[in-house]
Order: structure tokens, then C-alpha cells, then sequence
């Protein structure tokens, strides 16, 4: 077992086990603040599974399209999500730990546009173990995380992010190595390619308007007769329903004093002639007192035939610290 002493504390606090298994991306109250974490059980043995997460061959095969790994403590665990751009992934960042066949940890960062977090020091931890002839239960947890808008909106992004790993991760091992020509991946710019169907660019056009306090280009988005329906998962709070372009912008008006100018962060976005999906966060003062906190919205948009917005589904939570 190729453990250091400072490495081997450290693991001993890491990769106990949560109180509570989330199978979901979340977030834990367990003294190591909030993380972001992902199970699946997936069909191939522990040896096949700890060869993909511990070899630069096994690593391109589903994390990503180049990897340079090399399985020592303090080793390289470069991920390059990009193969033309080295600022992609996790150039010079290295292993913390590791215990053959059983878990391996290491260094992370995050994309260019997230600075702070870039140059944070988050690291992750990979758990592996038998769960039945032949399938491997793993799990994958990102650590270190700070608070701050910038950390929030990163946050989300990894949200994201680990959950396209885990699906990578099951798809390697039922239907073969990952198909990089095939594969969208996150540093490929879906979002902008998505932004550029009609639905979508009127869907993000009014979210931007509405979020700044521009009254005139929120309105003139919508249709007369424009349809709304708000729900939340949020406690004590009732699902809307509404209809009419008056009601539609008395509401937004009112919810949009809540929100910080300026905070909207588009996750992705996809769409086509008529109909949009987006997912989003801002900031909002929601929390004890009126303090701000970071709202995570997901909005179905319908598109009519004036290129007005004539229904709208909206979706959101507040995410927890």
C-alpha cells in the first residue's frame, strides 16, 4: 500500500464513509463543509475499474480524450479534456494517495473561468469496491470547497460535471471505450453551439433582460397571452400559475428586485425552432434576513410563431451550503 504518513491522515479523514450514502450530486454537512459526489455500480471487476481511474490508457477510454497518469504518490494525474488546449484540465496537479485495487485521491481544479476555484485547492477522492460477480461500486467525491459566488457557480458547473463522468464511467463498460468524435463534452462549447437556435436565443435574450431590470426588452419578448408555471421543491411554498403578459410582468418585476444584477450564469442550454430548455443560476435574497443565496433555475420555454414566448415552465431551488 503506497501511503505517506501526511497522505495516509489525510485519507483517513476523506475517505471515511458518509453518515448518510448519497447516490446523487449533493452536499454534507460532515465537517469537511460541502462536496460533490457521485455513486454508480458499474459491469466490469475492481481490476478493470481501477485500471481505467489509474492509467493514462484506461483514462482515455472515458475520462477524457488525453490523460497523462502515472500511479505514484505525487505522481502526475493530468486530465485533458481539450486535446488542443492544456489549460482544459489539470496540467501539473498530482495523486495524493492511494491503496491499491481500493481508492485513489488527488489533486483538482476547475475551468479558466472560475479562477478562484482554479487556484483553490479542491481535490477528489475515487472508492471502489466489489458489489457482486464482476460489478464494482464506485464512488467519486470532490472535496475542498470555499464559499463565495464564484465557488457557487463552480459548484453547480461540477454538479454537472461528475454526473457526465459517472454516466462516461457505466457507458465504458457496456458499450465499449468512449467515441471521442461522437462524444459532447463540456469544454466543446455545447452551450454556445445550442445558443444559436431561434427558441434558444429568445429564451436566454429575456433572461438576461428580466435579471438586469430591462422592462421594455422583458416585455416585448413575451406573447399577450403569455402562460407561466412556477414550482419549487422549497418548503411552504406553492406551485404559480398564470396567464397574460400584465400579471406575467407584475410577478417578474417583484421577484426581480430579489435578485443581484448581473449574477445570472448559464449552465447549458439547448433548443430548436420552437421550444428551449435552460439551466441557470443567480443570486437571489432568499436566505436568513434577506442574505443572498444562490438560486438554481431549470426553464422550458415555447416559442410561437411571432417569436414571442407564449409558455414558460419554471423550475427552481435554492442550493444549500
Amino acid at each position: 500500500m503506497k501511503l505517506t504518513l501526511m497522505t495516509l491522515l489525510m485519507v483517513v479523514v476523506v475517505v471515511a464513509p458518509p453518515l448518510i450514502a448519497q447516490e446523487n450530486a449533493n452536499s454534507s454537512g460532515t465537517g469537511l463543509g460541502r462536496w460533490v459526489r457521485v455513486e454508480a455500480t458499474v459491469k466490469a471487476p475492481v481490476a478493470e475499474v481501477w485500471r481505467v481511474f489509474t492509467t493514462s490508457e484506461g483514462a482515455e477510454e472515458f475520462f477524457a480524450q488525453k490523460a497523462n497518469i502515472r500511479l505514484a504518490i505525487g505522481g502526475p494525474y493530468e486530465i485533458q479534456f481539450d486535446p488542443n488546449n492544456e489549460q482544459s484540465g489539470t496540467k501539473g496537479l498530482k495523486i495524493l494517495s492511494y491503496a491499491p485495487g481500493e481508492m485513489i485521491s488527488f489533486q483538482w481544479n476547475a475551468p479558466t473561468e472560475y479562477p478562484e476555484v482554479r487556484n483553490g485547492g479542491t481535490w477528489v477522492v475515487v472508492q471502489m469496491r466489489p458489489d457482486g460477480a464482476n460489478r464494482t461500486h464506485v464512488t467519486v467525491t470532490h472535496y475542498g470547497w470555499k464559499e463565495g459566488l464564484e465557488w457557487d457557480q463552480a459548484y453547480a458547473h461540477f454538479v454537472r460535471g461528475w454526473s457526465d463522468l459517472i454516466s462516461r464511467l457505466e457507458r465504458r463498460f457496456t458499450d465499449g471505450p468512449i467515441d471521442w468524435d461522437k462524444q459532447r463534452m463540456m469544454y466543446k462549447g455545447a452551450n454556445d453551439e445550442m445558443k444559436d437556435s431561434p427558441a434558444t436565443k429568445i429564451a436566454l435574450a429575456h433572461a438576461e433582460a428580466w435579471t438586469h431590470h430591462d422592462w421594455n426588452t422583458t416585455r416585448e419578448l413575451l406573447a399577450p397571452n403569455v402562460h407561466a408555471l412556477v414550482t419549487t421543491t422549497l418548503p411552504n411554498r406553492d406551485t404559480a400559475e398564470f396567464t397574460g403578459i400584465d400579471k406575467y410582468m407584475e410577478l417578474k418585476r417583484k421577484a426581480a428586485q430579489l435578485i443581484e444584477p448581473g449574477s445570472l450564469q448559464v449552465l447549458s442550454a439547448i433548443g430548436d425552432e420552437r421550444n428551449a430548455l435552460t439551466l441557470s443560476t443567480f443570486k437571489i435574497a432568499m436566505g436568513p434576513g434577506g442574505t443572498m443565496v444562490t438560486m438554481v433555475r431549470a426553464c422550458l420555454y415555447l416559442i410561437d410563431e411571432n417569436k414571442k414566448i407564449i409558455d414558460e415552465r419554471d423550475q427552481f431551488f435554492v442550493l444549500s451550503k
